[in-house]
């Protein structure tokens, strides 16, 4: 049986860490690297961190922010953000980033992540999807999604497929935008579906409420990981900031 993991996510906008609901009104939280001694000290597993400006505003990765923060934490971190050509990835690996987490290159330059997964090894590279739901839970489709010639129709089983048997991507991250931040529960019905429809290795994240919504998912579902994100910044759905995790023996009674 495979090991279940739980992994914050940190947002940022290049210089602050921020929070967001439903990918808008980012509301400020503090210092990324105060947040990461705190997740030190609760002895984290492993870490998300996502500069969500750095695509929208076609620039590089933070990689001055992204050096600090490598230096101080302790514990396996993922990096999404800006991530163009190839010497980005090459430049976030040397620093210490061990995953690094690809979105809109997927499909505006698919090449590139070939060429990284060739370099660096599939494990190394994450797909990063953001779903929206239209009417029905079958009809998730891509939040910000940009048609390209390599998915035909832009199907999300097309889509699935392009990352799974084309590209080769070593893990599947699915963000579940009418979700994120509302700590509205997981969505169980659209996890579901996902999972069912790939093979990939997949980590979850959107509406995470407590303890019980995150193990009803691990129970009901064969995902691999659950991203927390307001649950790790906020104390409680008043949004009192507050930089927590999970005890460990609440984790492992997971």
């Amino acid at each position: 049986m495979s090991i279940k993991r739980l992994i914050p996510i940190l947002l940022t906008n290049g210089e602050s860490l921020i929070k967001t609901t439903q990918f808008k009104h980012p509301k400020y939280i503090g210092d990324p690297i105060n947040a990461i001694k705190i997740f030190n000290e609760k002895e984290v597993d492993e870490l998300a961190l996502v500069d969500i400006l750095a695509t929208k505003e076609n620039r590089s990765p933070s990689f001055e922010l992204i050096q600090q923060i490598t230096n101080e934490c302790f514990m396996p971190l993922m990096y999404g953000g800006g991530v163009r050509v190839l010497s980005d990835f090459e430049k976030l690996f040397r620093m210490g980033v061990e995953k690094v987490l690809v979105n809109r290159l997927l499909f505006e330059n698919p090449t590139i992540v070939r060429q990284a997964i060739d370099i660096f090894g599939s494990q190394s590279i994450i797909a990063s999807l953001d779903l929206k739901k239209t009417f029905w839970v079958k009809n998730l489709r891509p939040y910000n999604y940009l048609k390209n010639k390599h998915i035909e129709s832009g199907s999300l089983d097309s889509i699935l497929n392009f990352l799974e048997m084309d590209l080769r991507v070593g893990e599947l991250f699915v963000n579940f935008v009418d979700k994120e931040g509302t700590w509205l529960g997981l969505d169980l019905d659209a996890i579901t579906l996902i999972r069912s429809k790939t093979k990939l290795p997949l980590i979850v994240s959107g509406g995470a409420k407590s303890l019980n919504d995150i193990q009803q998912i691990f129970l009901s579902t064969n995902v691999d990981a659950i991203g927390i994100g307001a649950m790790s910044v906020y104390q409680g759905k008043d949004k009192g900031i507050l930089i927590n995790f999970p005890k460990t023996e609440n984790i492992l009674e997971l």
